[in-house]
């Protein structure tokens, strides 16, 4: 388990062209860049996320701030920064120039991964892989990594140099788990050569992330029964590792959360996990199409054929960390969206439950709204349908 969850951060961070992290302080990560290492510049202040505010400091924050979201995760950046989404919805890109002629790049990056069998003493060697692997990613050399702390979490902060169309870049990037069900990225590359004026925007940044505490687990009693149990009637797939064609027929499944906690699937091209092709982790239930010759992942989770399923169930839609197919489980039409106690919600919409093509999604505070057509398929998160 602990190889995929490793291959899968990986993958997610190399995306993104500059990526890396440091740190010289085992409480706070070092949030300067190998360009300003030898300048006299005061360390950050003790401050420590989720903890004190601070009145913004750098120069762009004398615009103001704006709040921003990913799956639940909030902090502030500067009013005036570019902001562009990724198209998996994961990952949030923030340029102090649209113009592109300063060279900076700030990237926020969600990747769910449940590593919640993974012992606490075992999470900081867990992160250091994740920073050696991304040594063997294109351009990138000089990599250093120290341990640290998040609102007393283990975390990792790595520094490396990573070329770029011919260019150093100096990318510091923060490594924070997430309640034991995915892993926060918070780093930014500058171009080496640049004078370095946003040092302190990067450090506001860093001090405002804010992660939700962990929902509490609660069994399911008779008076809530989890879905699987209301369809006993229904074939069902898991949990463990299925190999398509063989274990679990080809197909298109509905896959509903069997545990008090998130469920997790992925659909990996290998027998090891190597190859991971989509995966999420989800609260109520996600939908699936697997193909011969690939391998179905699945924890705290069933799957079941989706139109059995569907012919003797109704999903709730009440319920939040959900996915439809439209003209099936909702009717075609508009909605409106309501993001769940404090937190943001997201929105995704799919042509078909591979979940790679993305046809719509963003993040949202409070409530927003979708048009959705029949044989698409609709993803919520921290968010449900508006009654």
């Amino acid at each position: 388990m602990k190889k995929k969850i490793v291959t899968l951060l990986i993958c997610g961070f190399t995306v993104f062209s500059l990526f890396g992290c440091t740190s010289t302080d085992s409480s706070k990560p070092d949030t300067s860049t190998s360009s300003d290492a030898d300048d006299s510049k005061d360390e950050p202040s003790d401050t420590t996320a989720n903890n004190e505010q601070t009145e913004p400091k750098g120069p762009d924050y004398e615009s103001g701030t704006s709040p921003e979201l990913l799956e639940g995760i909030t902090y502030e950046v500067p009013k005036n920064w570019d902001k562009k989404i990724s198209e998996d919805g994961k990952s949030i890109y923030y340029y102090p120039d649209s113009t592109g002629t300063v060279p900076v790049i700030v990237m926020i990056t969600y990747r769910a991964v449940d590593f919640s069998a993974t012992p606490a003493d075992g999470v900081p060697d867990l992160l250091s892989q994740v920073a050696d692997g991304l040594s063997s990613s294109e351009g990138v050399k000089d990599l250093t990594k120290t341990e640290a702390t998040f609102n007393d979490v283990p975390s990792l902060t790595a520094k490396y140099v990573q070329t770029v169309n011919s260019a150093d870049y100096d990318v510091v990037s923060n490594i924070i788990p997430v309640n034991q069900v995915g892993m926060l990225t918070y780093t930014y590359g500058i171009k080496q050569g640049t004078e370095n004026t946003y040092q302190d925007d990067f450090d506001y940044i860093y001090e405002h992330i804010k992660i939700p505490a962990a929902p509490e687990t609660t069994e399911a009693t008779p008076e809530e029964a989890t879905p699987e149990e209301t369809a006993p009637k229904v074939s069902s797939y898991g949990p463990g590792v299925l190999k398509v064609g063989t274990d679990i027929p080809a197909g298109e499944y509905i896959v509903i959360n069997s545990s008090g906690r998130s469920g997790y699937f992925s659909v990996n091209s290998d027998a090891n996990g190597d190859d991971i092709l989509f995966n999420d982790n989800f609260e109520y239930n996600s939908i699936i199409t697997v193909n011969d010759g690939e391998y179905l992942e699945l924890s705290s989770a069933l799957a079941y054929p989706f139109d059995e399923w569907c012919s003797q169930n109704t999903l709730d839609t009440t319920k939040e960390g959900s996915m439809y197919k439209v003209g099936v489980n909702l009717p075609a039409g508009e909605y409106r969206l309501d993001a769940t106690a404090d937190r943001g919600g997201y929105y995704c919409i799919y042509p078909d439950s591979r979940q790679q093509d993305i046809i719509s999604n963003d993040n949202f505070e409070g409530q927003a709204y979708v048009s959705v057509s029949d044989g698409q398929y609709l993803v919520l998160s921290n968010c449900i349908i508006g009654q």
